[in-house]
């Protein structure tokens, strides 16, 4: 279960998850490769491929670390607040109550439009600000904020009336 699940108020449901872009995930592939490719291919081991193997592990902890970040982040939108989380042991949680966002700022290079990646700035109240890097469809995740909003100015008029 995701700590977004886990952490839900009682009547606050997820309405959007998303999480980082796919290309993370081949940067931290990429950067592991070499290590698995010289395990793989170089068994039995000569003093060449231990060289090799040795070279290969110079990429391995960046991309553990990527993994390990994209696998550890959760960006969700509630009915009640936009969340980004990340971390496993020891994490880092932030929140934006839906009526506290004053703005959200999609920024993407021609790449990111074209491969569906961006940042993502949501800015609360003061100086409150949620940034996102690396979003997967960071103008799917605004409309889904502004959405969401929405769904909230109208609840509390009705309560308001």
């Amino acid at each position: 279960m995701s700590y977004v699940a886990r952490t839900l108020g009682p009547h606050e449901r997820i309405l959007y998850m998303t999480g980082y872009h796919w290309l993370v995930w081949l940067g931290a592939a990429l950067l592991c490769a070499p290590t698995i490719g010289v395990l793989v291919a170089g068994y039995p081991f000569s003093l060449l491929d231990v060289g090799a193997l040795g070279l290969s592990l110079i990429p391995l902890p960046f991309g553990l670390y990527y993994l390990g970040k994209a696998l550890s982040t959760e960006i969700a939108v509630t009915n009640e607040c936009f969340i980004h989380k990340s971390g496993i042991v020891s994490f880092q949680s932030e929140e934006l109550e839906l009526d506290n966002i004053e703005r959200v700022v999609v920024t993407q290079s021609i790449l990111g439009r074209l491969l569906g990646y961006g940042t993502l700035t949501a800015h609360g109240t003061g100086s409150e600000e949620i940034r996102v890097d690396m979003a997967n469809r960071p103008v799917e995740l605004r409309r889904q904020i502004q959405l969401a909003r929405e769904g909230f100015m109208d609840t509390s008029e009705a309560v308001a009336t």
